[in-house]
């Protein structure tokens, strides 16, 4: 027969819980909660970066159509850039590109003259100085024909020179070294002008006296 157990009248005491135990529970805690704000963080973060960047992709695709769009007053006309500097040319083409216009190129006074009877110029920019025919010539002759807008581009900056250049019928005068920026404000000034008055001739601008017939516009009698 076995002996009965002795029961134990003494309390079991849990082993003592120390700082120590408590400080690197504490640092358990911390650490994870840690972790879990930089997730939620980097994880808003990251949202939020690419809703900045979609926005950017957003304003610049609304700012390309802005500049690839041309006023509509200005849309599909043509420049001639006449100039014996193909260089001149080549940079006045890009800059009146971006604004939309087409660009026909020439370099001499015959040829922007033969450009002016074969094709729709809606406005002439030309120099002075050229082989073959000069910038005012060729002005003075265009003028017989047409009564589109004429910009002198001219290395020529004395007061004479420009009178003598509007006097022939040119409608401006820019004088070299240009901006090109400034350039095309004028192209544009000028194309304004002429879309709003249009190419017509109004029957105010001719005057009939003693069999003789003067277009005020063309500068022309007959």
């Amino acid at each position: 027969m076995e002996k009965p157990k002795k029961l134990s009248l003494k309390p079991e005491i849990p082993a003592p819980v120390t700082v120590e135990d408590d400080d690197e529970e504490l640092k358990q805690l911390e650490e994870q909660l840690r972790v879990n704000l930089d997730a939620d963080y980097f994880k808003w973060k990251d949202e939020q970066e690419e809703q900045e960047a979609a926005e950017e992709k957003r304003k610049i695709r609304r700012l390309s159509e802005q500049d690839q769009e041309p006023d509509r007053e200005d849309i599909r006309m043509t420049i001639l850039v006449c100039d014996d500097d193909k260089e001149i040319v080549d940079a006045i083409e890009i800059y009146l590109i971006q604004e939309g216009y087409q660009v026909v190129k020439a370099y001499d006074g015959e040829q922007a003259l033969e450009m002016l009877r074969t094709k729709k110029i809606d406005l002439m920019v030309i120099d002075v100085m050229m082989p073959k025919l000069d910038g005012i010539r060729a002005t003075f002759q265009a003028r017989k024909t047409s009564s589109i807008p004429i910009i002198i581009l001219s290395a020529k900056t004395e007061d004479a020179d420009k009178i003598l250049g509007l006097n022939v019928g040119a409608d401006d005068y820019v004088t070299k070294p240009f901006n090109p920026l400034e350039l095309v404000a004028r192209v544009k000034s000028q194309l304004r002008r002429y879309t709003t008055l249009s190419s017509t001739p109004s029957g105010d601008a001719v005057y009939e006296a003693g069999g003789l017939v003067i277009n005020d516009e063309l500068k022309k009698l007959r």
